[in-house]
């Protein structure tokens, strides 16, 4: 999207109303391959690149003046692998969204330091790559640590654990 273009103004919305800031260029993007090639284009053209993740930025870091910003907001797919207690969840899902579909399979995000498993990251030099404790696990500790300018994680797996009550339908 460009500046001018219907819808717009939603999309680089932040919850601070305060934060007015009008980006280059908005991608949404659907696949890791989409980052990418939106990682390439701003690295190519010498241009910021912002991310509008599922979460609420109040600082309004989620938009930069004349930046690319990334809307990830369409990679919000949640898949839960209850045997090993784990959901796989992208980008643009706000945390509640996965706490429910979690319920369904009576089990919840650990409230652990470390219950982030894993991530998938296009980096800034465009490669996708899986970071976790034993596989490159710079990487992992750099975004675990809150990081910044290292990629754009495109998928996270959380450790999931029991709930004290299931969640029934209707409740």
């Amino acid at each position: 999207m460009h500046a001018g273009v219907e819808g717009l103004d939603e999309t680089v919305l932040v919850w601070n109303g305060v934060v007015a800031r009008v980006p280059a260029v908005v991608v949404q993007p659907a696949s890791v391959q989409e980052v990418a090639a939106a990682v390439g284009y701003a690295r190519d053209h010498g241009l910021l690149l912002s991310i509008r993740g599922g979460s609420r930025y109040a600082a309004g870091t989620a938009v930069a003046e004349r930046a690319v910003t990334l809307d990830l907001s369409r990679m919000r797919d949640v898949t839960v692998d209850p045997g090993a207690r784990l959901a796989h969840v992208g980008p643009g899902c706000p945390a509640g969204d996965v706490e429910r579909i979690a319920q369904d399979y009576g089990l919840a995000v650990t409230r652990e330091p470390d219950g982030l498993e894993e991530v998938e990251i296009v980096t800034v030099d465009g490669s996708v790559r899986i970071a976790n404790r034993d596989e490159n696990a710079d990487l992992f500790r750099a975004v675990g640590g809150g990081a910044g300018d290292v990629g754009v994680v495109t998928r996270l797996t959380f450790r999931l654990a029991p709930r004290d009550r299931p969640h029934t339908a209707g409740r």
